[in-house]
C-alpha cells in the first residue's frame, strides 16, 4: 500500500513490525507504544529515503528500526524494507570497545538488486568527538554523513564494492581515525 509521505508510510508499517517482533521474539516484546515513536534521522537518494526511528515496547525496551521507503511515479511512498535492533544497539548508549581506543563504525548494510545500497551505522566514539564520517568504496564512490544520535546513514544508487575505507572527522574537519571494513 502507498502513502502520501514517507513518515505516513512508516507509521502505517508499524503493525507489520509488531507482527515481525512477535514472530522472532515472542508475544511479550511485541506491544509497541505508539506515543514513544521518534524519527531520529533521515537520508535521501534518488526516489528513496532511509529513516531511523526509535520506540519502546510495553516491557520498556528501546528499539531502533531503519526503514527504506520508495517514492513511485505518482509521488506515493511505500516501505521496501526494514531492520530492527533491540536495546543493545541503542545509539544513546555508548558501547566500550575491547580492541582499540580509536573510533569505530558498526555498519549494517544491504544492496538491493534493482535499488540502492543502503546502510546505517553506529559510531563508537572511544573518547573522540566525531562529527562526521566519510566512506569510500573500492570503486571510488564517496559517501559522507553527519553523526546524529550516534547514527550515520549512507545510501547510493550504484552497486558498492568492498572494502570500504572509513574515515572519522571532528568538528574542525580533522581526520582523527580510520578503519577498513571488509
Amino acid at each position: 500500500m502507498s502513502w502520501s509521505s514517507p513518515q505516513e508510510a512508516i507509521i502505517q508499517h508499524i503493525p507489520r513490525s509488531q507482527a515481525l517482533h512477535e514472530a522472532i521474539f515472542g508475544p511479550a516484546s511485541t506491544s509497541i507504544l505508539p506515543e514513544t515513536i521518534q524519527f531520529l534521522k533521515a537520508h535521501s537518494v534518488a526516489h528513496y529515503q532511509m529513516h531511523v526511528i526509535q520506540y519502546e515496547n510495553q516491557a520498556h525496551e528501546q528499539w531502533l528500526e531503519t526503514l527504506l521507503v520508495q517514492e513511485d511515479a505518482g509521488h506515493q511512498w511505500e516501505v521496501l524494507g526494514s531492520t530492527v535492533m533491540v536495546d543493545e544497539w541503542n545509539p544513546l548508549r555508548e558501547v566500550p570497545s575491547n580492541i582499540t581506543s580509536q573510533p569505530q563504525l558498526q555498519l549494517v548494510w544491504e544492496q538491493l538488486p534493482s535499488g540502492p545500497f543502503w546502510a546505517r551505522g553506529k559510531v563508537i566514539q572511544n573518547g573522540s568527538e566525531i562529527s562526521h564520517v566519510h566512506l569510500q568504496d573500492a570503486a571510488g564512490h564517496h559517501f559522507e554523513d553527519t553523526v546524529t544520535n550516534g547514527i550515520v546513514l549512507f545510501a547510493h544508487d550504484n552497486k558498492i564494492q568492498f572494502p570500504l575505507l572509513v574515515q572519522f572527522y571532528n568538528q574542525l574537519d580533522q581526520l582523527v581515525g580510520q578503519e577498513t571494513l571488509q
